[in-house]
Order: structure tokens, then C-alpha cells, then sequence
């Protein structure tokens, strides 16, 4: 990973920044300088190893299928109102999409 900071300061790409003396750099100082410009001008390169890959948890898997309490709730709201099982069921495809570990 490839980031570039400015007198200690992580400069942030898509977004413009202040170079000092009230002077307010473009925001797209990351794609349209060359490298040798950003050094000529000051901005530090730094490089890093890419982080571990996030590798989701049964845990999470499980989170994210179900959705917030809100949208649960607003499914057994409307299974109540229509007579439906809208809400069981969605339960039940992320109960079988993501099986509890043995």
C-alpha cells in the first residue's frame, strides 16, 4: 500500500489539502501529479505491506444476511398486517446460506 503525507501529515486521495500559507491544494493532487512532481514539491511517499485480507466470521456472515432490527421488525410488521411469512422465510434462506458451524 502506497500513501503520501505532507510536514507528517497523511494526505487523503480524492480530497484537497492545505500546503501551508493558506495555499489549498487541488483535490486531485493523487491522479493528475506525476510521482516526481509530488516529491519536488515536498509530499513524502511511504509504503506499506497490504493488509491481511478480512476474512468475515460465521458471526459476521450471519449479521449482515439478517439485516438491521429495523428492517426484521418492518418484515414481521407487514407478515402480521398481510398475513404473509415474508420474515420466517428470510430467516430461514440465511439460516441455510450460513450454517452454524459444528
Amino acid at each position: 500500500m502506497i500513501y503520501w503525507t505532507y510536514n507528517d501529515e497523511r494526505l487523503t486521495p480524492g480530497k484537497g489539502w492545505g500546503s501551508g500559507g493558506g495555499v489549498v491544494q487541488p483535490r486531485n493532487w493523487d491522479t493528475a501529479w506525476s510521482d516526481e512532481y509530488k516529491l519536488e514539491f515536498g509530499l513524502v511517499r511511504h509504503e506499506e505491506d497490504d493488509p491481511v485480507p478480512f476474512e468475515p466470521t460465521y458471526d459476521h456472515l450471519r449479521q449482515v444476511g439478517y439485516g438491521s432490527w429495523g428492517d426484521q421488525l418492518d418484515m414481521i410488521y407487514w407478515d402480521n398486517i398481510n398475513g404473509t411469512s415474508v420474515w420466517q422465510d428470510h430467516i430461514a434462506a440465511v439460516k441455510a446460506e450460513f450454517p452454524k458451524p459444528e
